[in-house]
């Protein structure tokens, strides 16, 4: 996805089933997943956003809501 001249590349190397099982475990809504989102941002803040998930050792789980 481009925005504003930046890129945002999503990781990539999962199997597709991979992917239906963490999908499945999402669903289930048997994890808190929210506990390990440390930081939220606004598409508009999209710049911050990936500053600070640059921050390894601050960040563990960065959102962009939309």
């Amino acid at each position: 996805m481009t925005y504003s001249q930046q890129a945002l590349i999503g990781s990539g190397g999962y199997m597709p089933e991979d992917v239906w099982d963490v999908m499945s475990m999402i669903e289930s809504g048997k994890y808190n997943l929210e506990s390990i989102i440390t930081h939220e941002f606004t598409l508009k803040d999209i710049s911050k956003a990936i500053i600070t998930a640059g921050k390894v050792d601050e960040a563990l789980n960065v959102v962009i809501k939309f």
